[in-house]
């Protein structure tokens, strides 16, 4: 198992943003992982997953407009 930090930003707020942002939280919560109760948009993810798989995994619940950082750590 590797541990990634996840970050994001959905950006440019729509009128459906709170669902959007949802709907990213329930994909990324199919992973065990850790919030960083300071940091609203940061996770620890534990997973047998690469970087690439868990970034095209949660990319899926994005717009094209919006950031996603996946990073494995060391």
């Amino acid at each position: 198992m590797s541990v990634f930090v996840v970050t994001w930003n959905l950006n440019k707020e729509k009128s459906n943003y709170n669902n959007a942002r949802t709907e990213f939280i329930q994909q990324l919560e199919r992973y065990d992982n850790k919030q960083d109760s300071g940091l609203e948009s940061v996770r620890f993810i534990s997973t047998g997953s690469t970087a690439d798989q868990v970034d095209a995994f949660l990319r899926r619940k994005l717009d094209t407009n919006d950031r996603l950082f996946v990073s494995q750590l060391n």
